[in-house]
């Protein structure tokens, strides 16, 4: 219980900082969204952006585990995931063109689909994020590795969508049939 009260307090203190990056984002203050984002991935992940972006997902989930319970770092990752994704998408915004957007991007997806299967449904309603992983795939189409199509597979199976999955597993033998490009 007292877990998931702390997990329910960092959601709730999320939102609020995804408010304001929004707000910043859609009035074109660029900066003060990136300082935000910043701010809160030291906040809710204990990483800056630079160690966030060196670091690969599984010594981000070593770190990220001193002292926690695995749902509390799955979720730590999560956020770090949401946060790395909203930094790109302005780094973007802002006229940046370069392989660090390709990388980041790749993090990301690499984050989600490394934690969100030890998330319980009960403790987080990640709706919002299944729409992040589906975004992050389409915009990194032509660049995502082996291991991520097999947690893509992994995660459209989760959600039910067999279609795609095995669209994932087909790509993932080599092989570029799809079943159905719906």
């Amino acid at each position: 219980m007292i877990r998931q009260d702390y997990i329910m307090r960092l959601i709730e203190q999320l939102v609020k900082v995804l408010a304001k990056i929004l707000f910043n984002k859609q009035n074109g203050n660029y900066n003060e969204a990136l300082n935000n984002i910043d701010n809160a991935l030291s906040t809710f992940a204990g990483l800056d952006y630079f160690m966030l972006n060196r670091l690969s997902v599984k010594d981000i989930k070593t770190l990220l585990s001193i002292n926690e319970e695995e749902s509390s770092v799955s979720v730590k990752c999560i956020i770090a995931a949401k946060l790395l994704k909203e930094r790109t998408d302005i780094l973007k915004l802002n006229g940046c063109k370069n392989l660090e957007l390709i990388q980041n991007y790749q993090k990301a997806l690499d984050l989600y689909l490394g934690c969100i299967m030890n998330i319980k449904s009960e403790e987080m309603d990640l709706g919002g994020y299944y729409a992040d992983i589906k975004e992050l795939a389409e915009i990194l189409k032509n660049e995502i590795t082996p291991e991520e199509r097999l947690g893509l597979a992994k995660f459209y199976g989760l959600l039910g969508e067999y279609t795609k999955a095995g669209n994932e597993l087909s790509k993932l033998n080599g092989s570029d049939n799809t079943v159905n490009k719906g």
